[in-house]
């Protein structure tokens, strides 16, 4: 008897043995990553208790929507019952309806991304490993920041466990509506917990300043299938209108000269938004929206103090305002048919203009003070957050190489010309 258990031991040895190759394994690895997702990328799971036109019901998925989704005129009125978010005045903060609950599904993982999981595969031929040393942190993506925080408990949380599983800082990898998301994270940090934690904080076809696409939503939609359904949907959330473009006097905002939305009659810049509001029939939206362009993490725009890489894409046709044939009836239900579209001058992305994407130029004395690097590429002809695919070339190549190796990827033409590094 024995003799059998010491035949099933593991001699001390083979035990160091394994342990050193364990070790050497994950000192091969690629440092750990972790991925904060764009805007509709995170699905999102609801229960109701008592909130009709709903039945009660425990948790069940919202979104992406599935063939259930408007199975009978019940099962849409309470979609849309479960999505909409209001916001409170007395308490200034944004609530679902009573009754409802959403949170997100499987944080930590890329189960959470159903519609999007596929983000993740090529990252696998260069070494990381879902929820090993590659995390997805999905969220309510219809909240600004102001309404994260418990998303930003957890994201922490996150973040220092695959930091103590590799003893090695982690990157912030985001995309999109991703990078407003986590630079809001990064505000709530301290220095010293920056410092110790982060690596790179990578920001991929960002939307600081916001991008006027997201007032073709609230006001038509932006095609003639699902025009209805988006103007709802975007009216529902509060998310949209933090990425309204945001006024201002400088190169990366929208000044009192620039319409965005042209009538007939009537003519909206960035300042307009509360006249928008009512023309529209949405005059109880107004607090909401502003109470969101007053948010301090896209409104103050404070650095990150982390080192940060921004790509972008330019040379693709942009939209920056919109001719629409009618005025508004200060009316909800009013149909409005889909605007001519003008594209920006300074192009963009074919989603996010150039201007919007290089406000971060405005960290470069705060990054400095702070010994942080700050870095623009451009990749001319790239489509909105394309850099996170092979498809993305170069700047995907170049993302993948900061990561594993800490290489800086050269300057690019138009970043050299516009956006001087800060290193």
């Amino acid at each position: 008897k024995k003799k059998e258990e010491k035949k099933g031991r593991m001699s001390p040895r083979l035990a160091l043995l394994v342990a050193l190759a364990a070790a050497a394994a994950v000192h091969a690895m690629p440092p750990p990553v972790v991925f904060v997702p764009g805007l509709t990328e995170s699905n999102l799971q609801a229960k109701t208790e008592n909130s009709p036109p709903c039945n009660n019901s425990d948790w069940k998925e919202i979104w992406p929507l599935t063939s259930s989704s408007f199975a009978t005129p019940q099962a849409e009125e309470c979609f849309f019952h479960t999505f909409y978010l209001r916001f409170d005045q007395q308490n200034k903060s944004i609530v679902a309806n009573p009754g409802v609950t959403v949170d997100i599904e499987d944080f930590g993982t890329f189960k959470g991304f159903k519609g999007a999981a596929f983000l993740f595969l090529p990252y696998e031929e260069h070494g990381w490993i879902p929820q090993i040393n590659f995390y997805g942190a999905p969220y309510d993506w219809r909240l600004p920041s102001a309404g994260l925080e418990p998303y930003y408990t957890k994201l922490q949380a996150l973040v220092e466990h695959a930091f103590s599983q590799h003893n090695s800082k982690v990157t912030l990898l985001s995309p999109s509506g991703g990078p407003q998301v986590a630079l809001g994270f990064l505000h709530r940090m301290t220095q010293e917990w920056k410092d110790k934690h982060i690596a790179w904080f990578i920001a991929e076809s960002p939307v600081w300043s916001g991008s006027p696409l997201t007032l073709e939503t609230v006001i038509s939609g932006y095609d003639s299938q699902s025009g209805p359904f988006v103007k709802q949907l975007s009216n529902d959330t509060f998310s949209i209108p933090w990425y309204f473009p945001r006024a201002g006097e400088t190169n990366s905002t929208w000044g009192h000269n620039e319409t965005l939305i042209h009538t007939p009659s009537k003519n909206y810049t960035a300042y307009d938004y509360d006249q928008l509001m009512t023309d529209l029939g949405e005059p109880q939206r107004i607090p909401g929206v502003n109470f969101v362009l007053n948010d301090p993490d896209l409104k103050d725009f404070a650095a990150p103090g982390v080192d940060t890489l921004v790509t972008y894409g330019y040379d693709l046709g942009t939209p920056e305002y919109f001719f629409y044939s009618v005025d508004f009836q200060q009316n909800p239900l009013q149909k409005i048919p889909l605007p001519r579209v003008v594209n920006a001058t300074d192009t963009g992305d074919s989603v996010v203009t150039v201007r919007s994407s290089l406000r971060s130029l405005v960290w470069a004395n705060d990054q400095a003070k702070l010994g942080k690097k700050l870095l623009h590429r451009s990749y001319q002809g790239q489509m909105h957050a394309f850099c996170l695919l092979p498809l993305g070339g170069r700047c995907f190549d170049d993302v993948v190489t900061l990561i594993k190796t800490g290489q800086i990827p050269a300057p690019t033409p138009h970043s050299a010309q516009h956006a001087p590094d800060v290193v």
